[in-house]
């Protein structure tokens, strides 16, 4: 696979996901992503989580022979064999000319939100019925001990509503949190226990994690210009304790408590596992290739945690990523530029 083939790869994963699909319902709620702008394989491991069914196929053929991936009108054309298949035009781009396409090019999927739910409630290990509390929009799934608390957890999609979540310790999983920061609750990230990209799985350790960090002092934030692109960032790591982050304006010292990255079970005195790999990354010129010492599936949650937490240490959110989605030829790399002064073992 090419270079330019893996960006479009994760350009797909990051658009059409399980998040992007909770989240993209029409008021009626039936999801409809044309299939064919779906990743490879995607579509069918959800569906074998039976989170999708298949959808109202779409009246004009969606093209994926470019990056815009237009809607053509196209029109149905029988083959002197009697097969059938469907032609259009494309006025402009890389593939201007006659464009045919299978009936199967119409065909979408759709989400189902209450199995969505059940499935949550069931890998959390909730107690009790789940309610749906708003018609399509909001679920109670039920409730257990995290993070040392009683907590009611919800699911929710749409806009923010004050009457839909009521209950002091109450916890809401949305794929848009901005849209719910009013309420009196945890919001997180669907993507904090759901992984949204391939093989469902839902991850309770995660939950724990994310609400402990929710009990720590928020970390101040590094204020960089607006739009900065995250390769002008270098980040040296002086000790096994602390980074020194260079910028465009800015030279900062920081500790791992001090980005963000410290346990909060242990009163942050001790650093996390995505410290580690961080570490980890520097000693290997920053990146780590499959094969490198720590670089197997156990890494995958300390990456997803270094990389919201260099997110949230720079004010606003720089362009472009902190750390780059693995690939199999490239392993994990880091987006900014990662240098190791310490000194060699």
């Amino acid at each position: 696979m090419t270079p330019f083939e893996r960006a479009r790869l994760e350009e797909a994963r990051r658009r059409y996901n399980l998040e992007t699909l909770f989240a993209a319902d029409p008021p009626d709620w039936p999801v409809v992503i044309a299939r064919e702008r779906w990743p490879a394989g995607l579509a069918d491991a959800l569906r074998r989580a039976e989170l999708l069914g298949d959808g109202e196929p779409v009246e004009h053929p969606v093209c994926g022979r470019c990056w815009r991936h237009c809607h053509v009108d196209a029109r149905a054309v029988e083959h002197a064999d009697g097969r059938s298949f469907l032609v259009g035009a494309c006025d402009e781009g890389e593939v201007a000319g006659l464009l045919t396409f299978e009936h199967a090019d119409r065909a979408t999927v759709r989400v189902h939100p209450r199995m969505l739910a059940h499935r949550i409630a069931d890998g959390l290990g909730l107690v009790g019925v789940i309610e749906e509390v708003l018609a399509g929009r909001v679920w109670r799934l039920g409730h257990r001990a995290l993070a040392g608390a009683r907590r009611v957890v919800f699911l929710a999609r749409g806009e923010f509503d004050p009457a839909a979540v009521d209950e002091a310790g109450a916890v809401v999983l949305t794929p848009d949190p901005g849209a719910w920061a009013a309420v009196d609750a945890v919001v997180l990230p669907l993507r904090t226990v759901v992984d949204i990209h391939e093989a469902f799985a839902v991850d309770v350790d995660g939950l724990e994690a994310a609400l402990g960090r929710k009990r720590r002092k928020a970390v101040e934030p590094i204020r960089v210009a607006m739009g900065l692109d995250w390769r002008r960032v270098t980040v040296r790591v002086v000790d096994d304790d602390a980074i020194e982050i260079v910028a465009p304006g800015v030279r900062e010292r920081r500790t791992f408590a001090e980005v963000g990255l410290g346990d909060a079970r242990k009163g942050d005195r001790e650093p996390t596992r995505a410290w580690a790999f961080l570490l980890l990354l520097a000693r290997n010129g920053g990146s780590l290739q499959t094969g490198d010492a720590g670089s197997g599936e156990d890494e995958r949650k300390a990456a997803q945690a270094l990389r919201e937490a260099m997110r949230r240490l720079f004010a606003p959110e720089l362009v472009g990523n902190p750390v780059m989605p693995w690939t199999a030829a490239e392993g994990w790399r880091a987006g900014f530029h990662l240098v190791d002064g310490r000194p060699p073992r």
